[in-house]
């Protein structure tokens, strides 16, 4: 993954990938089954957590890294919510 550095984001994107290929490891050696049964599902379901996770990381660095007043003010009475 490519992420703007955002609070460690991109780290957490690569351990979630890890945890979910672990677990399809393991439900692959559960069930005796070759592990190119699971990749299809894990290569699916990582692909569109990820997508959304990075979306979200970009519009949080578009809106922060934005210098306009109005959402400077709006940032701020985000902040202090």
């Amino acid at each position: 993954h490519t992420v703007h550095p955002m609070a460690g984001q991109g780290l957490n994107l690569g351990l979630d990938d890890v945890q979910a290929l672990v677990d399809c490891i393991s439900r692959s050696y559960k069930s005796g089954m070759n592990i190119a049964t699971f990749l299809e599902d894990y290569n699916t379901t990582q692909r569109l957590k990820n997508s959304v996770r990075i979306n979200g990381i970009h519009v949080l660095h578009q809106v922060f890294g934005n210098h306009s007043t109005v959402l400077q003010h709006c940032k701020s009475l985000g902040m202090h919510a």
